[in-house]
């Protein structure tokens, strides 16, 4: 089974620059998610 959950990633073989670059690409991917900004649209109106 191929488990690709970043949990799982021994953090402190990565340099800062990666955790960083990976970082900014989870939260571009988060805004870029239609249902999240929905989700949070919703919750704004409440």
């Amino acid at each position: 089974m191929k488990d690709n959950n970043s949990r799982f990633i021994p953090w402190d073989s990565i340099s800062e620059e990666e955790l960083l670059e990976n970082a900014k690409r989870k939260i571009d991917d988060t805004f870029n998610d239609k249902e999240f900004i929905a989700l949070l649209k919703k919750l704004e109106k409440m």
